[in-house]
């Protein structure tokens, strides 16, 4: 296995477990969320992830660790709902890390 493949093993290997954890301390939280962002995407053309987890939060879906969103993100995404955009934010709760955006693929005026 190369250093590259073990790095996404670990990746997957740590949504999983997030996710799992997710839903065990709010139950039906992947589906709620992941319901949530596509809906976000119908209303949105571009955002970010914190746009996302900040509105959701608002309606009462925060998980007990923000890391599990990303395999909501990541369905929605398989989904065909989002894709990553070409372009980057400065994240709010990083530190002002570059973030790439996501682009609707679902966005209605």
């Amino acid at each position: 296995m190369t250093t590259i493949e073990r790095a996404f093993l670990l990746r997957d290997s740590a949504m999983a477990r997030v996710s799992i954890k997710a839903d065990q301390t709010m139950p039906g939280f992947s589906l709620r969320a992941l319901s949530f962002l596509k809906v976000f995407a119908h209303k949105n053309s571009i955002f970010s992830a914190e746009d996302v987890t900040v509105a959701a939060r608002a309606k009462g879906i925060e998980p007990h660790d923000l890391r599990a969103w990303g395999a909501v993100f990541r369905q929605a995404a398989k989904q065909n709902y989002i894709a990553r955009s070409p372009r980057y934010y400065m994240r709010r709760f990083g530190h002002g890390s570059p973030s790439r955006l996501w682009e609707s693929r679902v966005y209605r005026a």
